[in-house]
């Protein structure tokens, strides 16, 4: 069993990810118990030591994030989403654990195979593994928050009463079937907060004044969310979107995502790949004359034709090199009538 979190892949089905050294201390003090005897465990212990100085951990470092303090938990969750934001290391459970002051147990991957059998070029599988929080997790319902906030209907979405706190992470990897419109391989991470009314009522106010770059985007249906970014490389992007509702005071929400799709190389091959994609569509219906959106047989053969043209997204992304570049954006094209307009 391993404690150390360096991959997305554990080699059991149950890890421990622990705040810090003092976490990953006192699982190896436990797994030492459960299979050693006393001798040896004295001798196991010492070595464990030896290894904790040697990768920078010592007695005086155990816990390097406190827990939430008793008043004030609004501004110390977004200022620890803002942290793991800015960061992007979704990918690094215990370092997202050392974060958010908690202890993760890790179980699966869950595999999820192609639908199509690979029939279907956009089709994927893909293996996920989810970190759940040990033991009484600080986040739930507290005095600062409002217990199962009602929320107002508005438009297609009918009124709702908001739940207990709930957190889930996820890391997950996916295989695409032909890499035709994304990477033969990529990961993405994602973490939720749900119902952060009833841990905290957390204000357009209080979000402003600890994260001030966080930006409000125009949504449809009552939602009004807010976006930040947070490191954004070749390798990949980390967001955070904090959701509010029209007639609710308290935000409902919070997701922080990381995913190698919306990093700076993959965004380049893939402007590079379409570029090329306009250029075979349009010789395409050059000689084939124009078709409706409902014709999918010839839609088929456009993208088949493009992929002879062109080659893949994958095959772009993979000769794309790591230059730190940002992405260049095709210009929109607004509605268009048929795929030939595009």
């Amino acid at each position: 069993m391993s404690f150390t979190a360096r991959s997305v892949r554990p080699e059991a089905d149950m890890r421990l990810f622990g705040t810090g050294c003092h976490g990953t201390y006192k699982a190896l003090v436990a797994n030492s118990h459960a299979s050693c005897g006393v001798n040896q465990m004295k001798r196991t212990l010492s070595l464990f030591a030896i290894v904790l100085a040697l990768t920078g951990c010592d007695a005086g470092q155990f816990g390097s994030n406190p827990p939430p303090p008793a008043s004030g938990r609004a501004e110390w969750l977004i200022g620890r989403i803002k942290a793991l934001t800015d960061a992007g290391v979704l990918y690094e459970p215990d370092k997202v654990a050392r974060t958010l002051s908690l202890t993760f147990q890790a179980s699966g991957p869950e595999t999820r195979q192609p639908f199509s059998n690979c029939t279907n070029p956009y089709d994927s599988s893909s293996d996920t593994i989810n970190y759940t929080p040990q033991e009484r997790s600080w986040y739930g319902t507290t005095p600062e928050g409002i217990s199962h906030m009602p929320r107002p209907g508005f438009a297609i979405n009918p009124p709702a009463i908001m739940g207990d706190p709930k957190f889930t992470y996820t890391v997950s990897t996916h295989k695409s079937c032909t890499g035709w419109a994304e990477p033969k391989e990529y990961t993405e991470a994602k973490i939720d907060f749900s119902y952060v009314s009833g841990y905290a009522c957390i204000t357009p106010q209080i979000l402003n004044k600890v994260s001030p770059e966080a930006k409000y985007v125009y949504a449809t249906d009552g939602a009004a969310p807010y976006y930040y970014t947070g490191k954004f490389d070749d390798k990949s992007k980390t967001t955070a979107e904090f959701g509010f509702f029209a007639g609710t005071q308290c935000m409902i929400s919070i997701a922080i995502t990381q995913s190698d799709k919306s990093g700076k190389r993959f965004l380049r091959a893939k402007t590079l790949f379409l570029q090329c994609k306009r250029k075979a569509d349009h010789d395409y219906c050059a000689t084939h004359g124009s078709f409706g959106w409902g014709d999918g047989n010839k839609s088929e053969a456009m993208d088949d034709f493009a992929i002879k043209s062109c080659g893949t997204v994958n095959s772009y992304f993979q000769k794309e090199p790591l230059s730190g570049k940002e992405p260049e954006s095709l210009p929109l094209r607004g509605y268009p009538k048929t795929p030939c307009d595009q």
